[in-house]
């Protein structure tokens, strides 16, 4: 009888970290799109400043879960 082989295993911290990164990574393509949207109407009021901040907190989380890699 051949044996069965089973997939990796994977640790479950590992597979939260990258879940994690994959969702940063969503958001941070999203929020650029809304950003070039809003520029090219011509938007340089709050909402954009908004979006600017929030982009550069997800950016710095990624960093962080880089880091954690």
């Amino acid at each position: 009888m051949a044996a069965e082989s089973s997939p990796p295993a994977f640790r479950p911290d590992v597979c939260v970290v990258s879940l994690r990164r994959l969702r940063l990574e969503r958001e941070q393509a999203e929020l650029q799109r809304e950003i070039d949207r809003l520029q090219a109407a011509g938007e340089l009021g709050a909402a954009l400043i908004v979006l600017l901040e929030r982009k550069l907190s997800v950016q710095r989380a990624l960093e962080v879960a880089e880091r954690a890699n």
